[in-house]
């Protein structure tokens, strides 16, 4: 399974169109037997700087060649929306149904995408799994899933909880954390997004 994680925004008095054009695509989406919106949410925080216009989340899965749906859709936003990032990832087709089950249970989630920085490849994954011990032992963590990019060496981490609460308390742990900072030390963050899922 291929998995889309699309990250729009709306210029300030464009909300409403963004809200739309995300609707009419999950409206498509649903008309597709291969193709599923796995998730799709407005964010809620991101860093370093905080957003000052609306962001909405969407990850879309699909079996098979890259779909003309979204490049249709991603042709045709309407004024005042942006695509901010997107990437595209591979899922195996054994992990694919737990994924669709614990997203389903993660009211609030987080993805991010980033890449290594140049030579740290072995710290990365070091640091990653100190890191992420950490962060499955907070009160209402779900799940975290990472994927290899389709193309290239950006990989992508969705990170499931139970709600928003939990979350920001979670934060508010692995913020002060010395693992965080060793491991944000190994990579070059090109997206994130805390989501609440609709």
């Amino acid at each position: 399974m291929t998995i889309d994680i699309r990250i729009h925004t709306a210029a300030q008095g464009s909300e409403a169109q963004l809200d739309q054009a995300l609707e009419a695509l999950a409206h498509q989406l649903k008309s597709h037997a291969d193709m599923k919106l796995l998730v799709q949410g407005a964010s809620f925080f991101t860093m370093p700087a905080p957003d000052t216009q609306r962001v909405l989340v969407s990850i879309v899965g699909w079996n098979g060649s890259a779909p003309a749906t979204l490049r249709s859709f991603d042709q045709a936003l309407p004024g005042g929306v942006t695509l901010k990032a997107k990437g595209s990832f591979t899922l195996s087709d054994a992990d694919a149904p737990a994924l669709l089950q614990l997203v389903q249970r993660s009211s609030a989630m987080e993805v991010a995408l980033r890449t290594p920085q140049a030579g740290q490849d072995e710290a990365f994954l070091r640091e990653w799994e100190r890191f992420f011990n950490v962060v499955r032992q907070q009160p209402g963590f779900v799940f975290e899933q990472e994927l290899l990019a389709a193309e290239g060496p950006v990989r992508a981490v969705q990170i499931g909880w139970k709600d928003r609460n939990v979350f920001m308390q979670a934060l508010g742990v692995l913020g002060q954390a010395p693992e965080m900072g060793s491991f944000f030390s190994t990579i070059d963050v090109h997206a994130y997004q805390a989501f609440e899922r609709s």
